[in-house]
């Protein structure tokens, strides 16, 4: 027998659904290059600390993200079984709801945002400032062999089709572990009780993979780290000139010294002295060890 595997039906079932609903939207095989945003901060911020910041999911953009998750799957789950009295169907509606109901009571989130492509003007216009943006392109796969705490890397869902399509599969799932529960009309509710809490789980990475379809044009990937809610705090920075708790993921050696970000480029955003700010990045990086020639923007001022 193996250790730590379970050796009841049910076990296994609520094992097998959180662990088929977690990796769901994750894609298999090498990612491209990806690209983050951030003004000169957030550059040697990054630079300097080897370190990427991940916000806290309450102090993202847009705060309305998760609330667009949460509505879209009550409307999939009232389209999937509408009124059923069936015992199964009524136990589905009543956990799922009453999970959407408590998922910020018992989960926190946090996010690291990536675009898909290095040159976008509406990236520019909406992450760096008046002074100074840039896009640092870091090789994601490296990223994998850094501490569990990174999360797991997602395209973020832009079509209401395709997110309803993982909705749906994700309340198929777990009305099939429900089926479980369910015998002669009886429910078990003390296996309910402490199964509900892997119906967030599978989830919360669902939700924080969509957003609405107007923000289609950012190209988005994320960084998604799940926390169960706890006593632990966070570490907390300024941005925009608020403060935001965040989760630092970085790796070190068996010294302690960080290791260095896969940093694969810089590019710097538009800006009137192209030939200052390109001297300027390229001393940051090279005195950090990130031998990376930094370039410039297609859509750049006019001095």
């Amino acid at each position: 027998m193996n250790i730590g595997q379970p050796s009841d039906q049910m076990s296994t079932a609520a094992i097998n659904f959180v662990k088929t609903e977690w990796i769901g939207g994750i894609l298999s095989g090498p990612l491209p290059d990806l690209f983050h945003y951030t003004n000169a901060e957030g550059l040697k911020g990054i630079v300097e600390s080897q370190t990427l910041w991940a916000s806290h999911i309450s102090f993202m953009n847009d705060p309305m993200e998760m609330k667009y998750a949460v509505n879209l799957c009550r409307k999939v789950l009232d389209e999937s079984i509408g009124s059923s009295e069936d015992a199964v169907d009524e136990l589905l509606r009543a956990t799922v709801n009453t999970g959407l109901d408590r998922i910020g009571d018992l989960l926190t989130g946090f996010v690291f945002c990536f675009c898909e492509t290095d040159d976008l003007l509406s990236q520019w216009r909406g992450y760096g400032d008046k002074s100074s943006a840039f896009s640092i392109g870091i090789d994601v796969n490296a990223l994998g062999i850094m501490t569990l705490a990174r999360g797991d890397i997602r395209k973020v869902i832009y079509d209401v089709r395709q997110q309803e399509a993982m909705l749906k599969r994700l309340l198929s799932d777990w009305r099939d572990v429900l089926k479980l529960l369910v015998k002669d009309d009886l429910v078990d509710y003390g296996r309910l009780h402490s199964l509900n809490i892997g119906l967030t789980m599978a989830f919360a990475p669902v939700a924080l993979s969509m957003k609405v379809p107007a923000f289609a044009e950012e190209c988005e990937w994320r960084m998604i780290t799940i926390r169960m809610n706890t006593s632990e705090l966070y570490s907390t920075r300024l941005r925009d000139g608020k403060l935001v708790p965040y989760l630092e993921i970085n790796e070190a050696n068996s010294d302690g010294k960080l290791l260095n970000l896969p940093i694969k480029s810089l590019r710097v955003g538009p800006t009137s002295d192209v030939e200052r700010d390109l001297m300027a990045v390229r001393n940051l990086l090279h005195t950090n060890g990130i031998m990376v020639e930094p370039i410039t923007s297609e859509f750049q001022l006019k001095s």
